[in-house]
């Protein structure tokens, strides 16, 4: 099943990388991917925790105040939708497979 291949994949690039902050995304991704469309952008070759962090980083960066910096929840959504690709049309709910 691919959401599960998704989330293999996932668990690996975190227990490899071992850090709270990469923990934090593997959680928030995982909730974030809803469908197939989801899972294979997940799937991707060039698509890693790692690199997801180090957009975190940078968009951290330059928005520093000082020595600190903040990301919003809402923020984070729209940094790891920009990276995965992930889009509200792939999340939406296509009433004819009922029909």
């Amino acid at each position: 099943m691919l959401k599960n291949e998704a989330i293999e994949k996932l668990e690996s690039e975190r227990n490899t990388i071992n850090n709270a902050f990469v923990n934090m995304l593997f959680s928030q991704v995982k909730d974030m991917a809803k469908n197939d469309s989801d899972y294979k952008k997940i799937m991707q070759e060039d698509k890693k925790l790692s690199d997801l962090k180090q957009e975190f980083d940078k968009f951290a960066s330059e928005h520093k105040d000082g020595n600190s910096a903040v990301i919003t929840p809402d923020q984070a959504e729209d940094l790891i939708k920009k990276y995965y690709g992930f889009t509200d049309e792939d999340n939406a709910l296509d009433m004819s497979q009922f029909l």
